[in-house]
């Protein structure tokens, strides 16, 4: 398993150690995968001030396992073994978050179950290469749904290591945490003049939307706002009836970045 360092891959590593300040899991352990050169693991130690001690690296090559011990001075003791198996291993609530970092396109109800039975959250990575990203988002809405949790932020595309869009992340948790307004459904689909016609059109979300989600309220300098509503543009339809977005400035211009979360045609109108 090999991961590697970009913005937005340490954005994820940001992201689960903020997940694992969440009082539900407080103080417990992050539990992820591992590359040889120990990119997450640095991260963590250098970056959020995470003592190894809290660090559960995985990884299946037991050359990468030493490797890793090797790049941390011996910090890090990395798990030799399947992430999915030594997961079942694992004591129920033992992490603050799981991170799920594959190479596979699929995912599992039963592994889904497994992790939110280890820690209240699932960070999951999933390659998109040589298939079709309509078809793996949809199979992992439904392994999210079947396993009876729900997403804590929408499925985004991102790119990979090749600098092509081709890795998808999602992140769920424990139905406990759910409130009523997040029950998963597969997006009904809808014809291609309908997508068509949905590019271009400024959408204003309202704080409270995250608030709903028991999100912390946006923070976005200098993104145009107007009766406590945030507009943002649709500018790219990644995958069948799930739009991107990219935040329209004070100016009426563009935020150079798309958002890392993304919305479907319901929502387009409800937004509208």
């Amino acid at each position: 398993m090999a991961t590697y360092s970009t913005a937005t891959k340490n954005g994820h590593r940001a992201m689960a150690w903020a997940y694992s300040l969440e009082p539900e899991g407080r103080n417990k352990p992050i539990f992820y995968v591992e590359g040889p050169r120990a990119e997450a693991s640095k991260f963590f130690m250098k970056q959020c001030n995470v003592d190894a001690s809290r660090l559960v690296a995985v990884n299946d090559s037991m050359n990468d396992c030493h490797a890793i011990r090797r790049a941390t001075n011996g910090a890090i003791k990395p798990v030799h073994g399947n992430v999915c198996r030594v997961l079942q291993k694992c004591d129920p609530n033992s992490m603050s978050v799981v991170w799920l970092d594959l190479q596979c396109r699929t995912i599992g109800a039963h592994d889904i179950r497994q992790a939110l039975e280890v820690a209240p959250r699932l960070m999951i990575t999933l390659a998109t290469r040589g298939k079709s990203k309509d078809d793996i988002i949809e199979m992992a809405y439904a392994s999210v749904k079947s396993a009876g949790a729900c997403l804590e932020e929408y499925i985004s595309p991102y790119k990979g290591k090749s600098d092509v869009c081709n890795v998808i992340r999602l992140v769920c948790k424990r139905a406990s945490l759910c409130v009523k307004t997040e029950t998963i459904s597969v997006a009904p689909a809808i014809s291609a003049k309908t997508q068509k016609r949905m590019l271009g059109r400024v959408v204003r979300v309202p704080v409270k939307q995250w608030d709903a989600l028991g999100r912390k309220a946006m923070q976005r300098e200098g993104v145009k706002k107007r009766d406590n509503r945030f507009f943002f543009k649709i500018v790219d339809g990644y995958f069948q009836n799930r739009f991107a977005l990219k935040a329209v400035l004070n100016d009426n211009t563009l935020h150079k970045e798309k958002e890392q979360w993304v919305i479907d045609a319901a929502q387009v109108e409800q937004f509208a």
